[in-house]
């Protein structure tokens, strides 16, 4: 009975603690997500569009931060016409079956300066896997209450299915795609 009393004597304070990590708010017109995969030796680039995220943040306490990303990937652009279409298929993406990937960070750390580390899951098709997002934060304001953030990261395609059939010989399309990102984001 003790340990139930101090536990509820205890859960505001905890809760409060959480509290106390500012939320932030991304400014959707100022958030990319770009990608570059390559193609028969060419690159192939293009970009995502459709990012929300639920973002609480403070560079004093990155290890009580947290973020959850919500990418739309029907939203999913590419420099070259026919290849837009075709990755929403399901051979690639399967938008239909698959219309969101997310990330969630599970530890986010502090490395020096600016830079930063977000530890957590990306889900893509469906597939969860454990990745590493290197990041800055730069304040654009004395207030610091808004920031522009900005990171990149390798997947690889096969891990999470995408690319099968034909499309899984690394020799037509390789492996790796490299993920750029920036967003805005304002403190709420």
């Amino acid at each position: 009975m003790k340990k139930y009393l101090l536990l509820w004597l205890l859960l505001p304070s905890l809760c409060f603690a959480q509290e106390n990590i500012p939320h932030w708010k991304i400014i959707p017109e100022k958030t990319h997500i770009h990608w570059t995969a390559s193609y028969a030796g060419k690159p192939v680039t293009g970009t995502l569009a459709g990012v929300n995220a639920v973002i609480q943040f403070d560079p004093q306490k990155p290890e009580q931060s947290k973020v959850a990303v919500t990418i739309a990937m029907d939203s999913i652009q590419s420099d070259d016409k026919n290849a837009a279409e075709m990755l929403r298929g399901d051979e690639w993406l399967a938008t239909a079956q698959y219309p969101t990937a997310t990330f969630v960070s599970e530890k986010i750390t502090h490395s020096h300066d600016k830079y930063y580390e977000a530890n957590g899951t990306i889900t893509i098709r469906g597939v969860s896997k454990p990745v590493t997002f290197p990041f800055t934060v730069v304040f654009t304001d004395k207030d610091r209450k808004h920031a522009i953030v900005g990171g990149n990261a390798t997947l690889f395609r096969l891990d999470y299915g995408i690319g099968t059939g034909e499309w899984a010989d690394k020799t037509i399309v390789e492996n790796a795609i490299k993920i750029d990102f920036q967003l805005e984001a304002e403190q709420e």
